[in-house]
């Protein structure tokens, strides 16, 4: 099923813009159900035109991405609200470790590839059948909004605080805090080559952040495991995408 963004309705687009601006949202998400109504799309354009809506956001909406059932192999992102360096932290980056590893354990994920940035992470992944990635993804960002939460209050990072408390109030569904941002943008994989295509723009993450000058320099990443069959950080399960043909 698309994702439907809380708080916005076909009576409210004007809304939007600014969820998009202050990086609450990410544009994959805003109400799918647009792409097939001539009228609301209609209203979508004058709105882009005038500078509410980004183009790239009126293309997202018109084909929206989404999990596919019989897929089962996906590349997600997941970003924090208004991009704030909060992962630049190795503390707040083991607690993502440390909820992926539950994941592993007892809610059928399986992890092909990751990158932990200071701003967001990508992950390719996979799910036992009868699990809804969906389900997972939306546990998994709930205990870590938690936990990062918790991490910030310790250290006393009350700007960080405030920005998402107030992300939290304009999305009203009663959270204290709003860590990550709507969705998690799902791309299905079907292919041996297109999963190469993904790890390697995941491992480039760093490298291209002028972080390190190779993949497997950057500790919180697959690119070890892959290189080096470095499973200290976490688990990774390589693909035999010969079974799936």
């Amino acid at each position: 099923m698309p994702h439907k963004c809380q708080g916005f309705s076909l009576e409210n687009l004007p809304r939007l813009h600014r969820f998009l601006s202050l990086g609450l949202l990410q544009s994959t998400y805003v109400v799918c159900e647009l792409r097939s109504q001539t009228a609301d799309l209609a209203q979508l354009v004058h709105l882009q035109r005038n500078g509410r809506v980004t183009a790239n956001c009126l293309t997202t909406i018109m084909c929206p991405r989404r999990v596919i059932p019989d897929s089962s192999c996906y590349f997600v992102t997941t970003s924090i609200v208004r991009w704030q360096p909060v992962l630049r932290a190795r503390v707040r980056c083991h607690l993502i470790i440390q909820s992926l590893k539950r994941c592993l354990a007892h809610k059928g994920l399986h992890l092909h590839g990751f990158v932990i940035m200071p701003t967001h992470a990508h992950y390719i992944l996979s799910c036992d059948p009868g699990r809804l990635l969906s389900d997972i993804m939306r546990d998994f960002n709930t205990h870590t909004s938690r936990e990062i939460s918790a991490s910030l209050q310790a250290d006393g990072e009350f700007r960080l605080l405030r920005i998402f408390r107030e992300a939290a109030e304009m999305e009203r569904r009663g959270n204290s805090y709003k860590v990550w941002q709507t969705g998690f943008h799902p791309v299905s994989i079907e292919t041996d080559r297109f999963f190469r295509q993904k790890l390697h723009y995941i491992h480039e993450n760093p490298v291209r952040a002028g972080l390190v000058e190779l993949p497997e320099e950057w500790e919180y990443s697959s690119a070890r495991n892959y290189a080096y069959g470095d499973h200290t950080i976490i688990q990774v399960e390589f693909i035999d995408w010969s079974d799936r043909i």
